[in-house]
């Protein structure tokens, strides 16, 4: 995009504040997208645990051992984890954006 905004400006001197704002807008937007899907991610892997823990607990009978309960938690939140560096925009993920957001 920025070679292409290169190509078409007159003067780059001048053009350079309108290329960083636009930048920074479209990196606020990025961000803003992000954390939305991060939000549904949230929710999709919540519900797919409480599934998981009832499927598995009625198909025994009975309820879970702690350790079973806790293999599912790091499976959901492996889950979590690949899907956030799935959406992340990679210059956020190149600043250490991913840290601070999960």
């Amino acid at each position: 995009a920025r070679s292409a905004f290169e190509k078409e400006a007159d003067d780059l001197r001048s053009c350079e504040g309108r290329w960083a704002a636009l930048e920074a807008d479209m990196r606020k937007e990025a961000m803003s997208t992000f954390l939305q899907q991060r939000r549904f991610l949230e929710e999709d892997v919540k519900d797919m645990l409480v599934a998981s823990l009832a499927d598995a607990m009625l198909s025994r009978g009975e309820p879970l051992r702690i350790q079973e309960k806790m293999n599912m938690l790091k499976q959901a939140t492996e889950a979590y984890r690949s899907g956030v560096r799935h959406l992340l925009p990679e210059w956020a993920a190149a600043s250490g954006a991913e840290q601070a957001e999960t």
